[in-house]
C-alpha cells in the first residue's frame, strides 16, 4: 500500500517513463538496452544478467566497420586545408 501512494505522489515527467534504481533512464526502450541498465544496478549480478555482459550488437557493428583514416589521408586533408586558408588569407590581404 505505501508503494502505490508513494508512485501516485511521484508523478512521472513523461508518459514513457521509467526510473530503475531511484534514477531515471533516459536512453532508449529498446527491451535489450532496458535489461542491460536493470542488470548494470546490481552489485552481485543473478545468473540472468551474466550473458548479458558483450557490447550490444549495434556497437560491435560500428567498432568493426570503422577502420579509421589513414595517416596519408589525414596528411592529405591537412595539406589541403592550410593550401585553402593561405590562399583565401592572401586574396584577403590584397583587397
Amino acid at each position: 500500500h505505501e508503494k502505490l501512494v508513494e508512485q501516485s505522489e511521484n508523478v512521472a515527467w513523461s508518459p514513457r517513463a521509467l526510473r530503475i534504481n531511484q534514477w531515471r533512464y533516459s536512453g532508449s526502450l529498446d527491451a535489450d538496452l532496458v535489461t542491460r541498465a536493470v542488470c548494470a544496478g546490481f552489485i552481485n549480478q543473478p545468473d540472468a544478467c551474466k550473458g548479458l555482459a558483450e557490447p550490444h550488437p549495434v556497437l560491435q557493428k560500428i567498432n568493426q566497420a570503422s577502420g579509421g583514416v589513414s595517416f596519408t589521408s589525414f596528411i592529405s586533408t591537412l595539406l589541403i586545408i592550410v593550401v585553402v586558408a593561405m590562399g583565401a588569407l592572401f586574396l584577403y590581404k590584397r583587397s
